[in-house]
């Protein structure tokens, strides 16, 4: 009797259910003028953004207006990647993006900080469904929104 508790208890012969996991895709759908910007999905939460300035004038990725737009609509604030658990709920600073010049940085979104401890990527809420990705510069002084499209293609 107590092996048979002892097989029930360690799991054996169960089998392990495993979520689907996805590639996400980000399409430019609201460009600004001047600035070429691309977005990738690095792995599990984090992204990566790079942007080259083509404006002849100081610019700033202003990342506390900037969002992440679940496919179920909730939205979340985007943080720079190398942001500690314990300040991921504070103000971020811009990251300044010179005339001419390139940057390039891993971000997350503020609410999936947790997740990365533990490389778990979350489902998206309804796969077939698209997420937005809005970045904010500063260009001028004017607020000016990227917009980006985020879809869902599942791994076989």
């Amino acid at each position: 009797m107590m092996g048979l508790l002892l097989f029930v208890l360690s799991g054996c012969g169960g089998s392990a259910i495993t979520q689907p996991q996805y590639i996400q895709r980000i399409v430019e759908s609201s460009p600004v003028p001047g600035l070429v910007v691309g977005v990738e999905h690095l792995e599990t939460v984090f992204w990566g953004v790079g942007v080259r300035n083509d404006t002849g004038e100081a610019v700033r990725l202003i990342w506390d207006e900037s969002a992440y737009v679940s496919s179920d609509g909730t939205s979340s604030r985007l943080i720079r990647a190398n942001t500690r658990v314990i300040d991921a709920g504070q103000a971020q600073p811009a990251t300044p993006v010179p005339p001419g010049a390139r940057i390039s940085e891993a971000f997350t979104a503020e609410q999936w900080v947790e997740y990365a401890r533990y490389a778990v990527t979350p489902q998206p809420a309804d796969p077939n469904a698209t997420a937005r990705m809005y970045l904010v510069f500063d260009v001028k002084g004017q607020r000016v929104g990227w917009q980006g499209e985020v879809s869902f293609v599942r791994v076989q």
